[in-house]
């Protein structure tokens, strides 16, 4: 039996649940009462924390296993490109075709299926692999095949393509067999609609040209990302910035950030409408505008958690990607053990909050979705005047990844499915109210969790959890767990005493869920 309680005060109320994410490089006792030590398949936005939807699959039965995957759209119709390590297929809404250039298949080698990307020339699809001449593809026609670049080199190879206005601009080069890994090319102006006609930087009738970047430390250029109308660059060691200059240079490379580089190849996206870039470094995770002002965004918050987790055999198949419709990145990673990225961190750039999500994605792309269930409207958790997403979800801007172990597309939150989805607190201190009447913390005094009230609106039955910590980063003693039907409860009782309190929400069923606050009722038994 509990002691008597000193003193039994007024429910500890913690609001706006969905402010701070979950906060994983701090010992639990330190955060404040509303951030939560752990999470899993959620999500945390102004209504509260709410169960996260998950991938509904796409595209039927794909044609090959899927290396990589692209979105180009058209006037009359909106195509998915995915590649294997051989061939090409686009997939057109109903049907996958495949487009694989008529001189044979490709040569990629096994488990370098990352090495696929691609670009757009105005409106013409370029795609590269770095073992084969980079492809075109013309009429954005499924009646039509890829092609080798006109023009191009012949013994020329290219780790990076990428479109800056009416140029094509290679990087990281083997020219026959030399390495020029710090080495740029670009191609000659194209007319709109049209490919380059030369890469020939020897050649002065065109403005074709070459560019090295000079830095000592930086290492081979690793990945370039347009960012308005510059070229950001990313070595493994710093990052530079490529800019339009005309005249006989054509573009500048220019050093921007001597000591940050990228993790990896697809570890750099725009995001917030193409205004900033989201980059993961080898030790962190920043953000930059194109200046020399860069910010991490998880530093004290899941920095240690992640490159602690991360694969250092596999961590070159991680990749980034912007999920517009929800403000988010993701960031998608092989955690230790794992080829292929298992799970997505997730920043929230509205909010500013992070939170992670199990997946099986090696490649992800945006563009507009097909074929997948829509969210009905009472699925639907979230209230009208903060719900970002669009009436019509199948035309929407959505993220499709593709899994290579399942030879399958997926769509990234299209459907509620039975995954499972937690929060949870340790470590929590609170035993009273300060002067403000905000909840004020001791990690000496002996407290009881008497009632919590639980403010939920959905229709899942919850498992939840509350425990005791005796020590700082001492063992949990759980109580029993009780269910919390969202549609009927309001609360739930215990009788758990401890110096430090922790709870755990979660949910294994598809039932959706919106956790906008808690209360506590917690008497203070004796203070030291």
């Amino acid at each position: 039996m509990a002691k008597k309680p000193l003193v039994d005060p007024d429910p500890l109320e913690l609001y706006n649940l969905g402010a701070l994410g979950m906060i994983a490089d701090l010992k639990p006792h330190l955060l404040p009462p509303e951030a939560f030590s752990n999470s899993n398949n959620v999500r945390f936005n102004t209504d509260g924390v709410s169960r996260g939807q998950d991938l509904g699959q796409v595209f039927g039965t794909l044609s090959a296993v899927p290396e990589f995957i692209f979105n180009v759209p058209a006037p009359s119709a909106n195509f998915w490109l995915y590649a294997s390590l051989t061939k090409v297929y686009a997939y057109d809404g109903t049907t996958s075709t495949d487009i694989t250039r008529t001189a044979g298949n490709y040569t990629v080698g096994a488990g370098l299926g990352r090495n696929w990307q691609g670009t757009l020339l105005g409106n013409v699809p370029v795609l590269n692999n770095q073992a084969d001449a980079p492809q075109y593809w013309t009429g954005l026609s499924t009646a039509s095949k890829l092609a080798d670049l006109d023009g191009w080199p012949s013994g020329l190879r290219a780790k990076i393509i990428r479109a800056a206005g009416p140029y094509l601009i290679a990087f990281n080069l083997i020219d026959g067999s030399a390495g020029l890994q710090k080495t740029i090319q670009w191609s000659s102006f194209a007319d709109p609609g049209t490919i380059p006609a030369s890469w020939d930087y020897n050649d002065p009738t065109v403005d074709a040209g070459r560019a090295q970047l000079t830095d000592a430390k930086g290492g081979e250029i690793l990945e370039a990302v347009l960012l308005g109308n510059s070229v950001v660059v990313y070595t493994s060691g710093s990052t530079h910035v490529l800019k339009y200059v005309g005249g006989t240079a054509i573009f500048s490379p220019n050093l921007l950030l001597t000591e940050s580089g990228i993790l990896a190849s697809r570890c750099a996206t725009n995001y917030n409408k193409g205004t900033a870039q989201f980059v993961v470094t080898s030790d962190d995770i920043i953000i930059h505008t194109g200046t020399q002002t860069a910010q991490s965004i998880v530093e004290d918050k899941v920095r240690k958690k992640i490159f602690s987790e991360l694969d250092t055999q596999n961590f070159a198949n991680s990749f980034a990607v912007e999920n517009t419709a929800k403000k988010e990145v993701w960031f998608c990673y092989p955690t230790k053990g794992n080829t292929y990225p298992d799970i997505a961190f997730i920043w929230n750039y509205k909010n500013n909050t992070c939170t992670f999500k199990d997946i099986d994605l090696n490649s992800a792309d945006a563009g507009n979705s097909y074929d997948v269930d829509a969210t009905t409207w009472s699925d639907d958790t979230e209230n009208w005047n903060s719900d970002s997403s669009p009436w019509n979800q199948e035309t929407r801007n959505v993220v499709i990844g593709v899994d290579r172990s399942a030879s399958k597309a997926f769509q990234i939150d299209a459907l509620y499915d039975n995954v499972p989805a937690a929060i949870e607190r340790t470590g929590l201190a609170i035993d009273g109210k300060d002067r403000q009447g905000n909840p004020k913390a001791s990690t000496k005094s002996v407290k009881q969790i008497n009632r919590m009230w639980i403010k939920a609106t959905g229709t899942a039955i919850l498992t939840v959890r509350v425990g005791s910590q005796d020590v700082i980063d001492g063992p949990i003693t759980w109580a029993n767990p009780q269910d919390f039907n969202c549609a009927v409860d309001e609360y739930l009782d215990w009788c758990v005493v401890g110096k430090l309190l922790a709870y755990r929400i979660e949910s294994t069923s598809a039932d959706p869920w919106t956790i906008q606050g808690i209360d506590f009722n917690i008497s203070v038994l004796s203070q030291l």
